[in-house]
């Protein structure tokens, strides 16, 4: 094998939200499970109302749940049953518009002891950007290679093995706990979302010329 050089080169690219996603979590303690089951359906149904009121269309709704599960805790060193805990989550997935936030929010607040809501920015394409990211990452790599392979006396061959890591995306979170409790109505400005991406190149090590 000849001698090689392993570098790892990173990139990152800046994309706008155009995308507001709310999390809604609704939940529900009661002794028995048909009790949790209808104090949750009936969260569900206000935030359910909530939306409607602020023209969310139904296919921009989906739910995940619900769940049921029983919950204890300790008194007195010992252990007793509090009740069937149920849980739903809602996610609303809607276009960023000027007023849409606090206009939904403010719908909202009305379950504000009711439900969990917590906002945040995505961006609906990241193909462009992370292409960018990963030609980042590329360039980035190669130039660390070069300083290396100049720095050791030698120059850089052909590339031997070229493989990616995980690429996310990081946004920001606009909002969240009891739909903002100090903030309603709120609109949340866009704050650029990360997109993140990382190479792992190998050169071949050649004679400097």
């Amino acid at each position: 094998m000849p001698p090689t050089i392993t570098v790892t080169g990173r990139g990152r690219v800046l994309v706008t939200p155009d995308r507001i996603v709310f999390t809604i979590t609704v939940s529900s303690l009661a002794p028995t499970v048909d009790e949790s089951r209808r104090a949750l359906e009936s969260l569900r149904g206000g935030v359910s109302a909530a939306l409607n009121r602020a023209d969310v269309p139904a296919d921009a709704i989906r739910s995940a749940g619900p769940d049921w599960r029983p919950e204890h805790e300790y008194e007195k060193q010992v252990l007793r049953f509090k009740g069937v805990a149920g849980r739903e989550i809602i996610t609303v997935r809607i276009p960023r518009e000027s007023g849409r936030t606090a206009i939904i929010l403010r719908e909202l607040a009305a379950q504000l002891q009711l439900a969990r809501v917590d906002v945040s920015q995505v961006a609906r394409d990241t193909c462009a950007a992370l292409a960018k990211a990963l030609a980042a990452a590329v360039a980035d790599a190669r130039t660390r290679a070069e300083a290396i392979a100049a720095a050791a006396g030698v120059r850089l061959g052909p590339v031997r093995t070229l493989t990616h890591g995980d690429e996310n995306q990081r946004g920001s979170r606009g909002c969240s706990g009891a739909v903002c409790d100090e903030a309603i109505p709120v609109e949340i400005e866009p704050d650029d979302a990360v997109v993140n991406a990382e190479v792992t190149a190998t050169w071949d090590v050649l004679p400097a010329e």
